[in-house]
């Protein structure tokens, strides 16, 4: 499962009609949901309650294998409601963003987003913020600070990021205040839409007819043909640090399918850092109904080393004892739809459970009007009518390294289990297995 951070922040870009795909620095984004997940290893307990419309707080307790815990606070400019999320937007899942457009955004507004939490017993404090610049670019800090004197094994650090979205291309500028680290990055966006779109739209308003304009990866002769039908995203960085008095530059390029088309969600993505002579390959997609996979090829030109990464991704359906009936948790009992009403039961039913590569949904939720609450936080009290039982995902390398774990729930908590292997260790093959529980206190409705 997602931390509780990364969630409310993904729920205000969200409601903010910001898209953090569209930036250089998430090219890889929907491969590492599948690759790069962190499952628990210890056993910890969370709490998470929302006394106000614009205040949230949450505590979390690690008891193995040390003592350990933290304070979270959060203030926001939109409100944060007491809905109760399904469990698809609590876990990090492999899916296709949305395309990339020029954010419409009220210029009036300036949404802010502050958080902080204190690590105990250590005093480290983690802080971020978020300010709406303009439509079309926000500001970022997020810092690091220790109450001693920092350390080179733990230093105090900040992050200031400066990024702009027009829709066919994404800017980024960061600058780090530890080492001196700053870098510039852009993201194009190309085969989205036909340069003759203008122009058929004034003809068609002009003679009063509706002309359907095609994008240039629609197949013309309308042959059906399975093809993939997507578009490309090309960009670059470049970064330099004074106080290490180094340099590099890296470039990258990704193809991904179009939410419209029926082909299967996919997503490629190519990195390449000529300084440093690294150099990755990419690949995800969806391959049945609730399963995906992705592989990672990583190599060095120079030292000639190189780790292959293979995952998948599985979303576990709530079972259903007879596809007529199903049950309902708040009668407790078996329903059997009326005539009139079973296909359209069923068939939505039916579209639910296979959210996770529901790429129209996906869509829809990252285009939300600026004035949809927030749904609360990655300790959410979830909702039981939930079509997905759960998330199962696997992850092992050629270094021989085995991870997995099981993201659910249990009546209203949300339940996380993972494992960690290490096979080339034949005396302590299993490094560590985690339990994480997580529970919402709704606190008091709203008016």
């Amino acid at each position: 499962m997602i931390n509780y951070a990364e969630y409310i922040l993904r729920s205000y870009f969200r409601a903010t009609e910001w898209n953090p795909d569209a930036q250089y620095s998430n090219l890889n984004r929907a491969s590492a949901a599948i690759l790069d997940f962190y499952p628990p290893q210890a056993l910890s307990v969370s709490l998470s309650s929302c006394p106000t419309q614009a205040f949230a707080s949450s505590c979390s307790l690690s008891i193995l294998p040390s003592l350990s815990g933290s304070l979270a606070y959060l203030a926001s400019s939109i409100d944060l409601p007491k809905d109760k999320p399904s469990l698809h937007s609590l876990v990090h899942t492999f899916n296709i963003s949305a395309l990339p457009k020029k954010p419409e955004y009220d210029p009036s507004r300036k949404d802010q987003l502050l958080y902080g939490q204190l690590h105990l017993p250590s005093s480290r404090l983690h802080s971020l913020y978020t300010r709406r610049l303009s439509p079309q670019s926000q500001l970022l800090i997020s810092s690091i600070s220790h109450p001693r004197p920092p350390t080179r094994e733990e230093p105090s650090e900040m992050y200031i990021t400066y990024q702009k979205d027009q829709g066919n291309y994404a800017s980024e500028l960061s600058y780090s205040v530890a080492d001196g680290m700053a870098s510039a990055s852009s993201l194009f966006h190309f085969g989205l839409i036909d340069k003759n779109y203008r122009e058929n739209s004034e003809s068609s308003i002009s003679d009063n007819k509706v002309v359907s304009s095609k994008r240039i990866d629609e197949d013309p002769d309308g042959d059906g043909s399975t093809g993939l039908k997507g578009h490309f995203s090309l960009g670059g960085e470049i970064y330099a640090s004074a106080q290490e008095k180094s340099a590099g530059v890296s470039t990258g390029l990704r193809f991904q399918t179009l939410p419209e088309t029926q082909s299967p969600p996919t997503v490629l993505v190519a990195l390449l850092s000529p300084i440093t002579g690294y150099l990755s390959g990419t690949y995800s997609a969806t391959i049945a109904k609730g399963l995906s996979v992705a592989s990672r090829f990583e190599f060095n030109l120079y030292s000639y080393e190189s780790v292959t990464t293979l995952g998948a991704e599985w979303a576990i359906p709530r079972s259903r004892p007879d596809e007529d009936e199903y049950f309902d948790e708040n009668l407790q009992e078996m329903v059997k739809p009326h005539p009139e009403e079973g296909t359209i039961s069923l068939l939505n039913q039916g579209a639910a459970s296979l959210a996770i590569q529901d790429v129209r949904h996906t869509n829809q939720n990252t285009t939300t009007k600026s004035s949809t609450p927030i749904p609360l936080s990655a300790s959410a009290a979830i909702n039981e009518n939930d079509p997905i039982q759960g998330y199962l995902k696997a992850r092992m390398t050629t270094e021989k390294s085995i991870t997995l774990q099981y993201a659910g729930r249990l009546k209203s908590m949300l339940v996380s289990l993972g494992l960690v292997a290490d096979l080339s260790n034949p005396h302590k093959p299993v490094q560590s297995i985690g339990l994480e529980l997580q529970y919402l206190s709704p606190g008091n409705e709203p008016n």
